[in-house]
């Protein structure tokens, strides 16, 4: 009798794990990565203070205050604008397609935040591809002097 419970509990923890692993590891794929950020407003400015994407990801930010005072977040160079009321969240998409630092502030508040775009470690090893010095190419060109 035993033995025919043990067959039966291993057959349902196996059951079970292999309808884990058919609905667990389907993921999805996008043609572009996305990316979401949240920025509480305080009255000591923006929490969190950086942040960072990578180049090419669509960013979907999300902010709120803490604050009665009236407060948003603008990004610096691109035409973005959110409102950042207590109680409520307000959310807006952004792509950024250059790398770099960008400023976050509020004209109300004397804090700001910054967001870093940098490139992907994989884009950035495909951009700068080396060669072996020592190999031999037909790129090279050897340099000789004129006869004048």
């Amino acid at each position: 009798m035993k033995n025919l419970l043990g067959i039966i509990f291993l057959f349902i923890i196996t059951f079970k794990s292999f309808a884990l692993e058919q609905t667990y590891f389907k993921g999805s794929e996008y043609e572009r990565p996305k990316r979401e950020l949240s920025f509480i407003v305080t009255e000591d400015g923006f929490y969190p203070k950086r942040q960072f994407v990578y180049l090419g990801e669509k960013v979907r930010f999300f902010v709120t205050s803490t604050t009665n005072k009236s407060s948003c977040l603008i990004i610096k160079g691109k035409d973005f604008f959110l409102e950042a009321k207590k109680g409520s969240m307000s959310e807006k998409e952004a792509f950024f397609n250059r790398a770099g630092e960008y400023d976050i502030y509020c004209p109300t508040q004397k804090y700001g935040a910054k967001i870093t775009v940098l490139e992907h470690p994989k884009d950035k090893r495909e951009r700068i591809k080396r060669d072996i010095a020592s190999r031999e190419s037909k790129k090279i060109k050897v340099w000789r002097p004129r006869d004048e």
